[in-house]
């Protein structure tokens, strides 16, 4: 009777889980900390909104290289019905680079009919004149103008989307590897309740073989009753909290087209090991390697970057504009002699401002936010470190904590058995029993309680020092 009973509350129990396994699909194989990492990485919603940002900026930056992509130009113009009648054709092509602002150019140019004297620059041969030559900026625009800042600053803005998605990354990784942890360690904690249970339902079959006989009261039945009642309410609190952390989980496990699975359970899964001599270096050393590796970092030092652009950019406003030019003319055909040769042209031309106040206002905004971010920065890296220093602190506490957890769990599961032969051999009674395994079932929880934690303070080291590998990914993470 009481086996049928036990077997009806588990029907009851996994009626929900049925559901859930309808609403998500099943994975098909055990699910390890591997493949979770792996999908988070790969599928994770927020993982390919970061990829499409990178895809964004990284057409934003193929746009501001337009500013230097070749240009054709044009001109076609006719004069009627005045005294002077006549026609012209200019056709262009320019080349721009961003060394030294220069430029490549070269055209074509042909007029026929007649011109005024004051348009005499019009004219030309028959067959038309051929013009090519390069210009470039020697002073204000040599090293820097408003293009090639915005190119520079749209290739900054790439780098930032990518360490954002680094700092993306990193986040669900901690989340995934803690997700994975609490739902492996709840399957823990059900099967030691379980085996409590088990324990509980096989003791009541042979009391109710012994009161049959005679050998015992029939109040043990109901107290041992009593005992699996409570038990039973353990193991369905254990599957709750099981059903809960696959739900958890299932954000950021997925299938190849991004769809959430629920995880499979296996006995043989295990959490990675932690390594003998993850806190042996020294704390300076490791917030030495975490500072060249935080995304967080690397995204304000690209943000100084901006800023000196910025300043570079109106500094150059503030210098006196002096620009060369050099081409070469040729007419071809018949017609004015006047016309005929080659012409080599060298002009030079320069402007200078009068007032800097607009160029001296942005550089100094750009140097007082370049100072800012700066500030930031420090405040981040000593953040870091503490972050670090307390990771490490937690981590031993936590450590210690587990292996008192588990030397109190091995002296209750002593004190169980002992008090169990003395039950067997008539020297206690079942109130004796029921306690020492009471205190057992305690001891589990605080032991499985205590693993978690540490696997939390784990995670939260991993990420603060940057140990990617050890949070299942490889040495570094890419976009």
């Amino acid at each position: 009777m009481t086996r049928l009973l036990h077997w009806c509350l588990w029907a009851l129990w996994a009626l929900p889980v049925a559901v859930i396994a309808q609403e998500r699909a099943v994975a098909t194989l055990p699910t390890t900390l591997q493949q979770v990492v792996g999908s988070t990485l790969q599928h994770y919603p927020l993982v390919l909104a970061a990829r499409s940002d990178i895809a964004n900026r990284s057409g934003l930056a193929l746009a501001t290289r337009g500013a230097f992509d070749p240009r054709i130009d044009s001109t076609l113009g006719t004069q009627q019905g005045g005294y002077y009648e006549h026609g012209n054709l200019d056709a262009g092509i320019s080349q721009a680079f961003p060394f030294m602002n220069s430029r490549v150019f070269g055209g074509y140019r042909q007029s026929d009919g007649d011109f005024a004297g004051y348009e005499g620059k019009d004219l030309t041969l028959n067959d038309g004149e051929a013009r090519m030559g390069f210009a470039l900026s020697l002073w204000r625009n040599r090293d820097i103008d408003d293009r090639r800042a915005a190119v520079t600053t749209a290739d900054l803005q790439v780098q930032v989307q990518q360490f954002q998605l680094t700092a993306e990354q990193l986040k669900l990784l901690e989340q995934a590897y803690v997700a994975y942890a609490r739902w492996l360690l709840a399957h823990r904690l059900e099967e030691a309740y379980r085996d409590l249970l088990d324990l509980a339902i096989s003791r009541g079959q042979g009391l109710e073989t012994s009161v049959a006989a005679g050998n015992a009261a029939r109040i043990l039945l109901v107290e041992n009753r009593q005992s699996v009642v409570q038990r039973e309410a353990l193991v369905t609190d254990a599957r709750r909290q099981i059903d809960v952390a696959a739900e958890q989980l299932a954000l950021y496990l997925r299938d190849d087209n991004g769809n959430s699975l629920y995880p499979l359970y296996d006995t043989s899964l295990e959490l990675p090991a932690e390594a003998a001599d993850i806190l042996s270096a020294a704390t300076g050393q490791v917030i030495s390697q975490a500072v060249g590796k935080r995304p967080e970092l690397a995204i304000a030092r690209l943000a100084q970057q901006q800023t000196q652009v910025k300043k570079r950019a109106a500094e150059n406003l503030a210098k006196p504009q002096l620009d060369l030019r050099v081409y070469t003319m040729r007419d071809f055909g018949s017609g004015i002699n006047s016309l005929r040769g080659t012409d080599n042209v060298v002009d030079l031309s320069i402007s200078i401002p009068l007032a800097t106040r607009d160029a001296r206002g942005k550089a100094a905004s750009a140097q007082a936010e370049f100072d800012g971010l700066g500030q930031r920065i420090r405040l981040l890296e000593d953040q870091l470190g503490q972050d670090i220093r307390a990771a490490r602190v937690t981590l031993e506490a936590t450590r210690e904590l587990e292996n008192l957890a588990i030397e109190e769990l091995s002296l209750t599961q002593e004190l169980a058995q002992a008090e169990q032969l003395r039950f067997d051999s008539g020297q206690s009674d079942f109130f004796l029993l029921n306690q020492r395994e009471r205190q057992m079932g305690e001891a589990l929880l605080k032991r499985w309680q205590s693993h978690l934690t540490h696997q939390i303070a784990l995670a939260d080291y991993y990420a603060a020092s940057m140990d990617t590998a050890a949070l299942g990914v490889g040495s570094q993470l890419t976009p």
